[in-house]
């Protein structure tokens, strides 16, 4: 079960040749009834570390690939890892929903605050680390 979670995790969120949402399932009401419902087994420490890596992997893509980002490069510090991964510690029931929200709130407001104080510029680069 926690190789289909992370490998549907690393699914593109949409099909763009078929013109569909393939998210559905991840968006609808059904899913957050059905997480009320079904127990799942906890994720490991090294399962929420290796999934807190893709997150912030899709970040980075994001950033260097989408033009809302200005194209900027995202990398991050190993120190990175384990903060955002205490986030499931903190509240395992919600599986890695809470991280991944977490995590891609956090970055997009840390770039997003480093352009507003002139600190990136568009096609830059950023380094996350935790203070």
């Amino acid at each position: 079960l926690r190789e289909e979670v992370l490998a549907d995790l690393a699914r593109p969120h949409a099909d763009p040749a078929a013109g569909v949402r393939d998210n559905f399932f991840r968006d609808s009401e059904v899913r957050g009834r059905l997480t009320d419902v079904l127990p799942f087994l906890p994720f490991t420490q090294a399962e929420v570390q290796t999934a807190v890596r893709k997150f912030l992997a899709d970040e980075a893509r994001a950033a260097a690939e989408e033009p809302r980002f200005q194209r900027v490069a995202v990398a991050w510090e190993a120190d990175v890892v384990p903060m955002f991964a205490s986030a499931y510690a903190r509240r395992p029931e919600e599986g890695l929903r809470g991280v991944r929200n977490q995590l891609n709130a956090a970055v997009q407001q840390a770039v997003g605050s480093a352009f507003d104080a002139g600190l990136l510029q568009p096609s830059g680069g950023a380094v996350l680390r935790v203070e």
